[in-house]
């Protein structure tokens, strides 16, 4: 079976880049620790996507391993799209307004 797509919502990629941009601002290994955390849970996602558990608005998260972060997504028939790469503490359900403009 082939690997779904997996496409990212620009406010996934702000994420993204927000939080390379502070572990950058404290150390650049950790940016690349993160980096490759955060490649681990996309590669998992797409291997396994209908794995990880559920929350609001019908999507799904998996954790990224060692940092405080999750990635939040939904799958749209063959493609995973992900919502969000939301750090646990900051903004609580902040993703959720992205959804609207399915």
């Amino acid at each position: 079976m082939e690997r779904n797509r997996v496409r990212l919502l620009l406010g996934a990629w702000d994420d993204w880049l927000q939080a390379e941009v502070w572990y950058a601002s404290v150390d650049d290994d950790l940016v690349k620790r993160f980096d490759d955390a955060l490649n681990v849970a996309v590669a998992e996602i797409r291997e396994r996507p209908t794995s990880w558990p559920r929350t609001k608005g019908n999507c799904r998260y998996r954790l990224v391993k060692g940092f405080p972060f999750r990635v939040l997504y939904y799958l749209d028939e063959e493609v995973i799209v992900v919502v969000a790469i939301a750090h646990l503490r900051r903004k609580p359900g902040y993703w959720l307004r992205r959804l609207r403009n399915r």
